[in-house]
C-alpha cells in the first residue's frame, strides 16, 4: 500500500480522490498524517509506505510542522515526488531530494493573480487617501479632505522582481 505523507487539510479534502486515483490504477494509496505529539516520529514501516509528499500549508507558518515534515520526507526511503506548495526549492534539504531522484514540483505562479490584484489595490489605497478617510469615518467625523489625492496618470511604478507575481503587477 503506497501513502502519500500530507497535513491534515488536504486528506480532508482530497484523501477520497486520492483512494479513487489509487484503485484506478490497481493500487492502495492512501493519505498518511504526521502523528499529533510533536515529539513522535513516523514509524520505519510507514516511512517506507510514503511515495508522494504533499503538503498545503506554508513553511513558514508552522516551521515545527514544516521541520517535522521534511524530516519525514527526507527519511522515506520510497519517496518519488514531492509537491511544495511554495515557488522556492533553494533549501539544502530539496537539493538533497533532488540528489535522490525524488521529482520536486512547486504552486508557483498559482495565486500570483490575485496577490498582484491586491497589491494593485493597496497601491490605489494608499494613492486615492483611504487611510484618512476610513479613520475619519471609524470617528463618524465628516471632514473635508485639505490634500486631495494623488492621480496614478503620468505616474511611474517600479515593480522590483518580475517573477509570477510581479508579471501580473506589472
Amino acid at each position: 500500500m503506497g501513502a502519500v505523507l500530507t497535513d491534515a487539510a488536504f486528506a480532508e479534502r482530497h484523501g477520497d480522490r486520492l483512494r479513487e486515483i489509487g484503485a484506478r490504477h490497481g493500487r492502495e494509496l492512501v493519505p498518511l498524517l504526521l502523528p499529533d505529539d510533536p515529539e513522535r516520529l513516523l514509524a520505519e514501516e510507514d516511512l517506507g509506505r510514503i511515495e508522494i509528499a504533499c503538503r498545503t500549508g506554508t513553511w513558514d507558518s508552522e516551521p515545527v510542522l514544516a521541520r517535522r515534515f521534511l524530516g519525514s520526507a527526507l527519511r522515506a526511503p520510497g519517496l518519488a515526488w514531492m509537491h511544495l506548495p511554495n515557488a522556492g526549492t533553494d533549501h539544502p534539504v530539496f537539493g538533497m531530494l533532488l540528489d535522490r531522484g525524488v521529482r520536486l514540483t512547486t504552486s508557483s505562479s498559482a495565486t500570483a493573480e490575485p496577490i498582484a490584484q491586491t497589491a494593485i489595490a493597496g497601491v490605489l489605497w494608499l494613492a486615492r487617501g483611504f487611510p484618512s478617510w476610513s479613520e475619519a469615518a471609524r470617528r463618524r467625523a465628516w471632514q473635508p479632505h485639505r490634500d486631495l489625492p494623488d492621480d496614478l496618470r503620468g505616474r511611474t511604478m517600479v515593480v522590483v522582481g518580475l517573477g509570477a507575481i510581479g508579471n501580473e503587477v506589472a
